[in-house]
């Protein structure tokens, strides 16, 4: 009984270390960051909720690669990453809606400047 309460606690703590390392690769601004300022960048309270959010990331952001290698938007965020190409108005209003309510941000949607598609900005 006490090994499976190890176990678990070990498989979770190996989940959010690798929730911080995946940030980190994928977003080199957050690479120098500690983990507090990492959470607190995201507006997040708990390591759960991190994983939670990277696995989310990912779904979205394996969907999105498909979509930018299709269409070829070189657009950039403030940081260097690409930007995320929403080929339907729809699927850039339900990521917005999940990310302000998540993550607490107001975001606006905007035209594509290069293809034909929709990106996301703060306000």
């Amino acid at each position: 009984m006490k090994t499976d309460i190890l176990r678990e606690l070990k498989e979770e703590l190996k989940e959010e270390e690798v929730a911080f390392w995946r940030l980190k690769r994928y977003y080199p601004p957050l690479a120098s960051m500690k983990e507090k300022e990492i959470m607190s960048y995201l507006h997040l309270y708990e390591r759960k909720e991190l994983v939670a959010y990277v696995k989310r990331l990912l779904v979205v952001e394996e969907g999105q690669k498909a979509k930018r290698t299709q269409k070829g938007c070189c657009c950039l965020d403030a940081m260097g990453i690409p930007k995320n190409l929403y080929l339907d108005r729809s699927d850039a209003l339900r990521v917005r809606e999940m990310l302000e309510k998540e993550q607490g941000i107001a975001l606006k949607i905007y035209t594509c400047p290069r293809e034909q598609g929709w990106h996301l900005s703060k306000v």
